[in-house]
This record gives structure tokens, sequence and C-alpha cells, in this order.
């Protein structure tokens, strides 16, 4: 009976993203709050439950951090429709460091930023991509092992 409900309640749950209300909801990994359309990303779990996210970076560390089967679905904002998202299967990923072209920093700053299109969002020096979403994956998780390093270091 109880895998009956649960698989009941999971059927019944949202099959894709649902929309953000953005500058009132507050990312579900770091507690800021959603304001830039460009940069938001979800994560659906397998019981139904949508997670929304500030950034790439904060969905990526969030994932991670799931057991395998836990999800059911991860979206990402297309910088070039900002609050139109994107599985991260179909999602391609390019970092765009602080002064490089013309995209802005990303909310957690990495300047990660994700298109539907394999196109380039911003040309010039410094631009990472095109990039899969386990390479994005790879790159928040040496990212945080860095920055605890560094504030380890003795």
């Amino acid at each position: 009976l109880t895998v009956a409900l649960a698989t009941l309640a999971a059927a019944c749950g949202p099959r894709g993203p649902r929309p953000v209300e953005y500058g009132h909801e507050a990312c579900d990994y770091c507690r800021m709050t959603i304001t830039d359309p460009r940069f938001g990303a979800q994560a659906a779990t397998r019981t139904g439950r949508v997670h929304t996210f500030d950034s790439i970076e904060c969905l990526a560390s969030y994932a991670t951090a799931q057991a395998p089967d836990a999800l059911r679905g991860l979206w990402v904002s297309d910088y070039a429709h900002p609050g139109t998202f994107v599985a991260v299967d179909s999602a391609t990923f390019w970092r765009v460091p602080a002064g490089a072209g013309a995209a802005p920093a990303s909310p957690m700053g990495l300047g990660l930023l994700a298109t539907a299109i394999p196109a380039s969002p911003a040309a010039g020096a410094g631009v990472v991509g095109p990039m899969r979403w386990a390479d994005v994956q790879a790159l928040v998780a040496r990212e945080a092992m860095e920055r605890r390093g560094a504030t380890h270091a003795h």
C-alpha cells in the first residue's frame, strides 16, 4: 500500500518546471532570493516536489548531493530567453568570467549560464564552453573543493 501511494503521489506531481516567483522565492540551496530569470534553475524529485534555485551552481551542488534515483528532472533557464526552462541534458553550458563579453556575473559568481542552442551567448576572452551537464557538475565540485582547501590552509 505504501509503495502504491508513493507511486500515485509521484504520478500526480509536476512533469516539468513550474513558473518561478522572481523576487519572492528563495533558492533551496543557498537561501538567496531568486531575482534574475536568466540564471534560475529547478529540480523535481521522484516524490513530485519542485526545488527552485538562483543559479546553475546551486542546482549542480544540490543535484550532486542527491541519491542517483531521487531526482526526476533538472532544468535551467535559457539565458537567451530568460525564465524559459530547458532540461539540463538538452542545454549547452558556458562559463563567462566577469569582464569577458557582455554577460553579467551569475548570482553565485562562477559565471555559469545555459542556452538551449549551442551558440555562445557572449564572445570574449576567457569564455569556456560549450560544456555538458556532467562538465558543469565536475566544475562546481572542483570549485567547492578549492574553496574549502583555501579556507582550511594553514
